[in-house]
């Protein structure tokens, strides 16, 4: 259902790129707006990895 885990980048997404958050979000269907700017991008992000049931989680141990 989603890419694997190495189709995204890790660690804390406020240090993410504009293109790695859109890449993110793009690869999870929750398609960025082109005029979203960095910080709308960050929230959305935020908003979806603290998401109920998200698996996805940058915190993972391996």
């Amino acid at each position: 259902m989603f890419p694997p885990a190495t189709d995204h980048p890790k660690g804390d997404p406020e240090s993410w790129t504009e293109e790695e958050m859109r890449r993110w979000l793009n690869a999870r269907g929750l398609m960025a707006g082109e005029t979203a700017t960095r910080a709308e991008l960050l929230a959305r992000v935020q908003a979806n990895l603290r998401a109920p049931g998200n698996n996805h989680s940058n915190n993972n141990n391996t």
